[in-house]
């Protein structure tokens, strides 16, 4: 996950200078033997301020039937998996620094870019 959101944030921050970013829909198949490498790379540098643009994500929590295997299932979801969902709880569900950040300012707060 972070060595691709390397190659790409500088991309999304000229998207515009001033606009907060959101990951939405990414995640990982739980059956990969990775997966929980992978959960971690990814929720630990985001809730780090590694790429301080980002405010926040969602993760794509479903299955489907695999197209290449009818047998088998891609499932993304977190409850199918107690170490993806541990990591979840460490890094998001456990972590003040997450469950406490105000993203954005108040409507009444001037931003940074719009201070008098």
């Amino acid at each position: 996950f972070s060595s691709v959101m390397e190659q790409v944030y500088p991309a999304l921050e000229g998207i515009g200078r001033e606009k907060p970013l959101f990951i939405s829909e990414f995640g990982t198949d739980l059956s990969g033997h990775a997966a929980a490498v992978w959960t971690r790379d990814a929720l630990s540098s985001l809730v780090s301020g590694r790429w301080p643009r980002i405010i926040g994500f969602a993760w794509w929590n479903a299955a489907w039937p695999d197209a290449r295997s009818p047998d088998t299932t891609i499932s993304l979801r977190i409850e199918e998996s107690q170490e993806i969902s541990a990591l979840f709880r460490e890094y998001i569900g456990e972590n003040p620094a997450v469950r406490d950040r105000v993203p954005l300012p108040h409507r009444d707060e001037p931003s940074e870019g719009n201070r008098e």
